[in-house]
């Protein structure tokens, strides 16, 4: 070889491993990689000469045999020829030693490619490293990009013309092709992805020899950048349904070998914004369940520019941000919302309506995006209407496509969260139990704590409630992210068995694990019933109304919610009945439970309207107590003498089968009826716990002063924080008429000042 011949960067390390017996090379490789240079590097500087067949048709074969002839003569004869991608010339090794160089030994590696750059200036590692990751070891491209690091296009059209040509060739299907769209190269992830789009097992080294993964120095394969955007123009010919076939089919193998987070921070190492938006938007469930704050921080990656292209992308970051606040919640609405005015909402209603005639996993996920929004945003009674639609959606995607079981679990939690709220307790429980039932069938700690927790809170059987309590305690210590967020619901249970029991103490105890006051958590409506209901155990009826006009008064918006309207109202009522005074004019009776307003009637002597109240009473009233209370007000009603030694006995078997203390303080609170306790069998704690709330009703008797007409318009107006002259014209009367009407109100209501008289004006429900 003269000392003016280079030889191809490659060769060295090719020949380290060539039969050194053989004298004919057989080059297969593409044009673009240098391989005349390297046929020529083979001949040297002894007799031979490079051979081109590579336009020749690959069954034309006679004068590779002429010249295995020749070579046979001639022993000192060397030989190289250039073959074209489809020659099969393998019969010929059965005559003369024969070295085959694949495309794979032409490839220049990361450690040759210095050996183009020479000794210009930005030549060092930095730069063949820069140079490898765009267009590997094709040798055309990578000197034009030795010459001059901004020619990208000249380098991309080099490779092309080479690329194009060798895979018409040896991939005429495009299925090598179609590894552009994978982000990791392995085996497993690289037999994952092939075996879920062909029957035909594609492997690493399939890519290798074909040329399109070369070592990337540090162990791995490296697809260059060229060569992956050359390979997608073929493969995108293929039509957007192919795409989106691979796409899913490459996401799903990545994840199946790599994990879920090491498949997204792949994607964002390698800014495959499309790959990770599939992720956040396709795999959301999964990402939450492994943790909702590495969920929020991918979405949170992906560019405006893509996230533009979903419509909902940002819609669903925003709302679950408010879904992961793992021990407050998400802030309350300040303003009261209008559904029919708010853009969004009917946008999301419209599209719901479309994807719910053939809904699917995504249909799915919009309608969680907008029961999601009207909850989040006050319109809980237009919440658990979407979350019916919902519901129905999701059975119907269940029944045509197939889908996880943690998924169903995590959308019937929700669901059944929107209907709770709304009031809708008797659909609340199915969706719970519904995602109870998935979340068995996986085993995950995270969906077995959170339905069983909130069966548990809403159940006003005590049974039942023991029942789900016992199954979330064995699964809540398992759960990593959002325990404080889930234990809330059992907490908030066992406080509620605790009331039953008039047990103050026990109720202080489970309470005070949860902020002192109620917080923004969705279900602060069920903690401040369970704090006022500890105060009425106690005796405190007026710090329980205070409670509750305090949350009223801080909570505008969110005390409107149908759940939180109840709960209160029917803390209004029961200190009504406890103190005997008369119930607020401002309650919605529809909304109270039905036994409590039988009890109050009853304690002013109306049974009539008590036995029409109860015939009223709807088949669950969650959260409430069950059938015994309604039992014994109906017994009452029959019986408003009190009772006589049949009703004390039916009493007494209802008691020792399913009662609770607190029924039996409601029923001492009527006429006739005081001394009730004293016909069962109790201890003398429970005689104690009775004492603290219960005096007999002949005993107490609330005076409510009778108001003319004027007198409560003015009362009316003072409770607006209106001066006299204010009510005076408004009222088209004197301001000495008003003084005087005020006087009387003072009178009446034993009042020394006015917040003396709206006090008492609201404790006896005026």
């Amino acid at each position: 070889m003269t000392a003016q011949f280079q030889p191809h960067p490659a060769f060295q390390r090719f020949m380290g491993w060539a039969n050194p017996r053989a004298r004919l090379l057989l080059v297969r490789a593409a044009q673009g990689t240098g391989r005349f240079w390297f046929a020529n590097s083979w001949i040297g500087d002894g007799p031979g000469q490079v051979h081109d067949f590579s336009a020749k048709s690959h069954s034309d074969c006679s004068e590779l045999e002429v010249l295995d002839q020749q070579l046979a003569e001639d022993p000192n004869l060397r030989a190289a020829v250039i073959l074209s991608p489809g020659h099969t010339v393998w019969h010929l090794a059965l005559h003369a030693p024969v070295q085959f160089a694949e495309q794979r030994d032409l490839l220049l590696s990361l450690d040759e490619i210095p050996l183009l750059l020479g000794g210009r200036a930005g030549s060092g590692t930095k730069a063949a490293g820069a140079i490898f990751r765009q267009c590997g070891g094709w040798l055309t491209a990578a000197r034009k990009l030795a010459e001059d690091q901004q020619a990208v296009e000249p380098a991309l059209q080099l490779l092309r013309d080479g690329l194009s040509m060798w895979l018409a060739h040896r991939d005429p299907h495009r299925e090598l092709s179609e590894a552009a769209i994978l982000s990791v190269f392995d085996e497993a992830t690289v037999a994952a992805y092939y075996g879920r789009l062909t029957t035909t097992s594609h492997t690493v080294g399939d890519l290798v020899q074909c040329g399109l993964l070369q070592g990337d120095g540090d162990g791995g394969w490296l697809m260059p950048e060229m060569v992956r955007q050359l390979l997608l123009e073929r493969v995108r010919l293929a039509g957007a349904e192919r795409m989106e076939i691979l796409e899913d089919a490459a996401l799903e193998a990545a994840i199946s070998e790599q994990g879920l987070i090491a498949t997204a921070q792949v994607a964002i190492a390698q800014q495959r914004w499309a790959s990770l938006s599939r992720i956040v938007v396709g795999k959301w469930d999964e990402l939450y369940l492994l943790d909702p704050m590495q969920l929020t921080e991918l979405a949170s990656q992906i560019p405006s520019f893509v996230a533009r292209n979903n419509a909902y992308l940002g819609l669903g970051v925003r709302l679950l941000d408010l879904l992961t606040h793992d021990k407050s919640g998400p802030q309350f609405p300040r303003i009261a919302p209008n559904y029919g005015n708010d853009n969004l909402a009917q946008s999301l209603r419209t599209e719901t309506d479309r994807l719910f005639l053939n809904p699917d996993a995504r249909a799915v996920t919009v309608g969680l995006l907008e029961m999601l929004y009207l909850r989040f945003n006050g319109m809980y009674a237009e919440a658990g209407e979407a979350s019916l639609r919902l519901r129905d959606a999701l059975h119907k995607a269940s029944g045509a496509h197939e889908m996880k079981s943690s998924f169903l679990a995590l959308i019937h939690a929700q669901a059944g969260n929107s209907l709770y709220l709304a009031g809708s307790e008797v659909e609340a429980l199915q969706s719970y139990e519904l995602s109870l039932a998935h979340a068995r069938k996986t085993g995950n700690a995270y969906l077995l704590s959170d339905p069983s927790g909130k069966l548990a809170m809403l159940h006003g059987d005590m049974d039942a409630t023991r029942k789900y309590l016992d199954e979330h305690e064995q699964h809540i210590g398992q759960v990593r992210w959002g325990q404080a967020m889930l234990e809330r619901g059992a907490i908030l249970a066992r406080a509620y068995l605790a009331s039953g029991s008039l047990d103050s103490g026990q109720m202080r105890r489970e309470l005070g694990k949860l902020p002192r006051g109620p917080d923004s958590d969705e279900f602060w409506s069920v903690h401040a019933y369970l704090l006022a209901m500890e105060k009425i155990s106690s005796g405190l009826t007026a710090a329980a109304r205070k409670l509750v006009y305090r949350m009223r008064q801080q909570r505008a918006v969110a005390s409107r919610a149908p759940l939180a309207r109840r709960l209160l109202d029917d803390i209004l009522a029961t200190a009504a009945l406890v103190d005997h005074t008369y119930l607020p004019d401002d309650l919605d009776r529809n909304g109270i439970d039905p036994a409590l307003l039988a009890l109050k009637h009853l304690s002013e002597g109306r049974p009539d309207a008590a036995l029409a109240e109860l015939d009223n009473r709807g088949p669950f009233t969650g959260l409430r107590r069950g059938g015994n209370l309604g039992q014994y007000a109906r017994m009452a009603a029959l019986s408003p003498e009190g009772a006589t030694p049949e009703l004390a006995e039916s009493v007494r078997q209802a008691h020792a089968d399913s009662g609770s203390l607190y029924e039996i303080a409601m029923l001492k609170m009527l006429p006739g009826w005081g001394s009730i306790d004293s016909l069962l069998e109790m201890g003398s704690e429970s005689a104690r716990r009775l004492g603290r709330i219960t005096v007999s009703a002949e005993s107490r008797t609330a005076v409510r002063p009778l108001l003319t007409q004027r007198e409560r318009d003015v009362l009316s107006h003072l409770r607006e924080g209106k001066s006299r002259k204010e009510i005076a014209e408004q009222t088209f009367r004197s301001e000495n008429t008003i003084k005087t009407q005020i006087r009387s109100l003072y009178r009446k209501l034993e009042a020394n000042n006015l917040k003396q008289m709206l006090d008492r004006a609201r404790t006896l429900g005026l």
